[in-house]
């Protein structure tokens, strides 16, 4: 079942404006198991201002990368129809043991470890270079 989508194809499945995707390309792997790419460039919008001199990738859009690959997954099995809303409840465990800069390559990828009849539970890791 591997698919794999471009940053158009990612833009046209999540509802989130084109700025704010996060990935540029997507591998599904299987229908458990998704995996994006993002190649860190200094032009990228939260660069102005974080930090200034300092440039690092924010936490907060590292998960959301994570969410975004989720919900691309989990559509699929919860609202195949896309009749209401999919959101992240909970978050455990985060960690960041390394920044994100400028010229990574950052590699998210998303494993499905839990399912039930209105949620799915995923591990989700960031390696770059």
């Amino acid at each position: 079942m591997s698919e794999i989508l471009s940053r158009y194809e990612i833009a046209q499945q999540l509802p989130a404006q084109e700025s704010f995707i996060m990935l540029d390309r997507v591998l599904v792997e299987s229908p458990t198991k998704i995996i994006g790419l993002k190649a860190v460039s200094l032009g990228e919008w939260f660069f102005q201002g974080h930090f200034p001199g300092l440039p690092i990738m924010p936490g907060v859009l590292q998960v959301e990368a994570f969410a975004q690959l989720a919900e691309l997954l989990a559509w699929k099995k919860l609202d195949p129809t896309r009749q209401g809303d999919v959101y992240m409840k909970t978050l455990k465990k985060v960690k960041f043991r390394r920044p994100n800069n400028p010229g990574d390559r950052v590699k998210f990828t998303v494993e499905q470890t839990n399912e039930t009849s209105d949620s799915i539970e995923y591990t989700c890791t960031a390696e770059n270079n």
